[in-house]
């Protein structure tokens, strides 16, 4: 962490303390693993054999999902609360030489950067079970790593729109108003994610279009759609954060 300046990896250090301070946050996540390492366990029952296009693509965007989902529950419970948990003691976070927007931006990129490397060790691993095309071994990796940094944006983005200083628990947080509309527009976020893109690859995976030609204006759609949602949901609410850190009074 040497190339990290000083009052960012001290402040780093100060999330990865606090949150193993916490029995409930690891055990909790300890839990989510063990979800993880249960569902890649029964993807070797999975009818990999079959040879038909069409259940290949079924099951791959199904896989895309499933990861998307379990990223979307992480952030959910892990990333929404880590503003309200700096509680009464912000004030100390507040001598550090960082402004408030520095610091929710800090939070962001620390947090991106673990549910990527996190989303595509599951993503990559489930595609390499499941013995995915080429095409879609690429496409979810790009889906995931770019989903990750958005259900961040939105669960760090709400969370300090929708704070809550006066409780420690992150359980009760997480579940609060502010909590559920996270969730609800992480789970839209990524149903838009996946549905742009089953038309023109589930086209070209089962060979209902004989190539990219043909598919040119529908995968030139699909991709705009993608850039579009994922700057939405990456941009909006992290710039509604931005606003409401600069407006608070602690």
């Amino acid at each position: 962490m040497r190339p990290i300046p000083r009052p960012v990896r001290a402040l780093l250090l100060k999330d990865l303390r606090v949150f193993w301070r916490d029995p409930a946050q690891w055990a909790q996540l300890l839990l989510l693993f063990g979800l993880l390492i249960i569902y890649i366990s029964n993807l070797r029952n999975m009818p990999l054999n079959t040879g038909e296009p069409f259940w290949q693509s079924v099951i791959s965007f199904f896989n895309m999902g499933a990861t998307c989902f379990v990223m979307a529950t992480l952030t959910s419970r892990f990333v929404f609360p880590m503003w309200s948990l700096e509680g009464q003691q912000f004030w100390v976070v507040g001598l550090a030489p960082l402004t408030r927007r520095q610091l929710l931006v800090q939070k962001f990129l620390g947090c991106s950067l673990g549910c990527i490397l996190l989303g595509e060790a599951v993503m990559m691993y489930s595609n390499y079970m499941l013995r995915v095309p080429p095409l879609m071994l690429a496409l979810s990796g790009v889906t995931v790593a770019v989903v990750s940094a958005g259900l961040v944006s939105l669960g760090l983005g709400l969370g300090a729109v929708f704070p809550n200083f006066r409780e420690d628990n992150a359980a009760r947080i997480a579940n609060s108003a502010g909590g559920t509309l996270n969730i609800v527009l992480s789970l839209l976020y990524i149903g838009a994610i996946i549905a742009v893109q089953t038309y023109p690859i589930h086209a070209l995976l089962t060979g209902k279009a004989p190539g990219w030609h043909a598919l040119r204006g529908e995968i030139l759609t699909a991709g705009l759609l993608f850039a579009l949602i994922n700057a939405i949901a990456i941009g909006v609410p992290l710039w509604l954060g931005l606003r409401a850190v600069d407006r608070m009074e602690l």
